[in-house]
């Protein structure tokens, strides 16, 4: 079927473009590719985006975005801030854990990519996905509920580090993902940790 120049708008190209370069990697795919994929001129994906390295970046923008929102709606509603911390982290690892996960793959498949423009893009990536974590902690810590951590460490980063350590443990003992449980513990292992004397 011929490309058309009808628009279907900018999210749709980012969610079609996202599926091609989780599935065939950034430099396995073109402009040419995602146009035909979206029946759009390559024109029509330039009006939006002025190279495949712009399109991509945004690709990830948009797919930590949607991951900080889960996270946030997952921590919406009455409950104290340490289950705030638990279920923003278990929705991270419901969505983002597996090695299988868009949030990975896309990373991993960079390849083609200036490697400090990846090292700055990777970096908005995280920074985007810590957020919802760190302000959550930060409330904790004004709260009186957490002590702060000394200037220049991430408390967010601290507990996602431990999350991941988990992740690395469950995949060479031949397990996959991280249970509910396992993000709790580590929760609490965590806030125990920080908690004001």
């Amino acid at each position: 079927m011929p490309p058309q120049t009808s628009r279907i708008g900018k999210q749709r190209y980012l969610e079609i473009a996202e599926g091609l370069f989780t599935e065939r990697g950034y430099k396995s795919v073109s402009i040419r590719d995602i146009a035909q994929a979206c029946g759009v001129t390559n024109a029509a994906l330039y009006y939006h985006f002025e190279n495949k390295e712009a399109l991509f970046t945004e690709v990830l923008e948009n797919h930590a975005g949607r991951l900080s929102d889960h996270m946030r709606q997952a921590a919406a509603g009455e409950m104290d801030t340490q289950e705030q911390v638990i279920a923003m982290l278990t929705e991270y690892a419901t969505l983002a854990a597996h090695c299988r996960s868009p949030l990975f793959t896309l990373r991993h498949k960079s390849a083609g990519i200036d490697k400090e423009q990846a090292r700055q893009q990777h970096a908005n990536l995280v920074r985007g996905i810590l957020m919802p974590i760190e302000a959550t902690l930060n409330q904790a810590v004004e709260s009186g509920e957490l002590r702060p951590l000394p200037e220049g460490y991430s408390a967010a980063s601290l507990l996602l580090g431990m999350l991941h350590g988990m992740f690395q443990h469950r995949r060479m003992c031949c397990h996959e993902g991280v249970a509910p449980e396992d993000v709790r513990i580590i929760v609490d292992i965590f806030w125990n940790g920080m908690e004001e004397k």
